[in-house]
């Protein structure tokens, strides 16, 4: 698993140049949803209570990386299941590989629709190639009607997401015949992320009554400053949160130039960074540098670490990835610890050079060959 991951990971970069479960089943009512507009103007300290709501959010995105049989016909995939009793899903399909999992349900509890992707596996060469395929495409307009003529996106992300686009979109519709609901949960890691973000303004653009609620985690950039401006200018609710040094959220880089063609990436709005020292941060803008933020702080995948893109997420310290899809039992058991430990010393391991008496050490060497 590590060598693929480093093999995901450069390759991505190139192309372009869980542990312990949740003590409690419990949730806290949800809070008043923090900074809708994505209209702070500094960035701010997030209260804890918000992150412990995410924790949902966390848990849907992890169940997908489990097989589809561990969804459907039973909801039986481990922590997400333990921790989301009262979820009902009712579809679930992909194969991890040339189709992204997915997962759609209705949670009576918070009385919502869900909807959750699976991020990129690193051991399936067709998910790698799908992150790997990043020129420029426009959006269906079927699937996104009127979207403007100058929005442009990563094209393997537009085509894994119109793979499941409609069958989404009509189970998102008939539960919301079914059950009433007006509320939309919608989330994902990684590559899941994107499909989330992307699914969020296909239903803004189909069902624009919906109140879509929207939390990704360690998401790539997807489209130009035209699909960047367009989406925070129609989306509300959508906070993705990036942790620690993740080197995958500044990819693709800012501007690539690729040949004779030339294109821009920019993030929406909504970034939430959760800092190695617990403190947790709401930036403004897109790819806001103000120190505490992603882009501040890892300023290209060269100054990131691997081994932050899977977690621990706070604050149960989850993982995502398909490493970590396992049962309770799997969870307590002394191998998962040690899949948890190899991902804290590759952590570790990227840290190194960054420590100020490693560095120290390695000037001190350089002193002997001027």
């Amino acid at each position: 698993m590590l060598p693929s991951l480093f093999l995901y990971v450069l390759a991505f970069a190139a192309s372009c140049a869980l542990a312990a479960p949740p003590k409690s089943s419990r949730r806290s009512k949800e809070p008043q949803y923090f900074d809708q507009e994505n209209a702070i103007t500094s960035v701010t300290e997030v209260p804890k209570e918000y992150l412990d709501w995410y924790l949902s959010f966390m848990l849907f995105s992890s169940a997908t990386y489990c097989p589809s049989s561990m969804i459907l016909p039973k909801w039986d995939c481990g922590i997400p299941s333990r921790n989301l009793p009262t979820f009902v899903p009712t579809k679930a399909g992909g194969d991890g590989s040339s189709v992204q999992r997915y997962i759609v349900g209705h949670w009576p509890d918070e009385t919502a629709v869900v909807v959750a992707y699976q991020g990129t596996d690193p051991t399936s060469l067709e998910a790698i190639l799908t992150d790997l395929n990043f020129p420029h495409t426009t959006l269906s307009p079927e699937i996104f009607p009127g979207i403007p003529d100058d929005v442009r996106v990563h094209r393997g992300f537009a085509r894994a997401h119109n793979n499941t686009a409609r069958i989404v979109l009509g189970e998102v519709q008939r539960l919301r015949a079914v059950t009433g609901y007006t509320k939309v949960y919608i989330t994902g890691h990684s590559l899941g992320g994107v499909l989330a973000t992307l699914t969020t303004l296909m239903l803004q653009r189909h069902v624009p009554d919906l109140q879509t609620k929207t939390v990704t985690f360690g998401m790539p950039r997807i489209g130009n400053p035209a699909f960047a401006k367009f989406f925070d200018n129609n989306v509300r609710d959508f906070k993705r949160v990036n942790l620690y040094r993740d080197m995958i959220p500044v990819l693709p880089p800012r501007n690539i130039a690729f040949g004779d063609s030339y294109y821009e990436f920019l993030h929406t709005k909504g970034e939430i960074h959760i800092l190695k020292n617990g403190t947790t941060l709401a930036c403004p803008g897109n790819d806001h540098k103000e120190p505490g933020c992603h882009a501040s702080d890892v300023d290209s995948f060269l100054s990131g670490n691997p081994a932050d893109h899977l977690g621990p997420y706070p604050p149960a310290r989850l993982r995502l990835g398909a490493d970590f899809c396992q049962s309770i039992e799997e969870a307590q058991s002394s191998a998962a610890h040690v899949k948890g430990f190899k991902y804290d010393a590759l952590a570790w391991l990227f840290e190194l050079p960054r420590n100020k008496y490693v560095k120290g050490a390695i000037d001190w060497v350089k002193g002997f060959f001027p």
